[in-house]
């Protein structure tokens, strides 16, 4: 399930929030018993089933663009060659935050 919020606002601000609530199930942990996974049943692989090792239940991800405001058509910097070289500037920012089983974990 996944939820999105998008906003842009009339000042140059745009930002995305965007909310992931999934669940990964699999048959065996670490295909072929790689990192400690056991197989109750070769025969019956549905006996091993359960969460996966990869499983990231919680991921959040917040961005946003700001349009900073120099330039032609702003009153900072609107006219001559100054307005011409600092035109169209942007900042932005990407976060992400996921949680899993075995992890915590916040990027900027």
């Amino acid at each position: 399930m996944t939820v999105q919020l998008q906003h842009r606002d009339a000042h140059g601000l745009f930002f995305q929030i965007a909310y992931t609530l999934s669940k990964e199930i699999d048959d065996i942990n670490e295909r072929y018993n790689g990192r400690g996974g056991v197989i109750v049943d070769p025969n019956n692989l549905r006996r091993s089933r359960g969460l996966a090792e990869y499983d990231r239940p919680h991921f959040l991800n917040v961005n946003y663009i700001y349009q900073l405001p120099f330039g032609p058509g702003h009153t900072v910097f609107g006219t001559g060659l100054t307005s011409k070289i600092i035109a169209n500037w942007q900042l932005g920012c990407y976060s992400l935050w996921k949680r899993c089983a075995h992890c915590y974990h916040r990027s900027w």
